[in-house]
């Protein structure tokens, strides 16, 4: 499942949605979340990060991992 995190630097949630992805050995994309501003507020995101996983948008960790225990991606 391929993921992307839109982020910012020095962006504290930003970094620990990375740990996390990073501990359960998921490879993910990086993409500055500036460049894609006006696309992911249509979407209805206003803060970093927004993960897609798949074709899915998150906008805060806790649901990021619900959907990838629900997935059978973690455990």
């Amino acid at each position: 499942m391929p993921i992307t995190i839109y982020g910012k630097e020095n962006c504290a949630p930003c970094k620990t949605a990375k740990y996390l992805l990073d501990k359960k050995k998921l490879r993910y994309s990086e993409l500055p979340m500036e460049e894609h501003l006006g696309s992911l507020v249509k979407l209805g995101f206003t803060s970093a990060p927004v993960i897609k996983a798949g074709d899915r948008y998150f906008g805060n960790i806790p649901s990021l991992v619900g959907y990838l225990k629900n997935e059978g991606v973690i455990m």
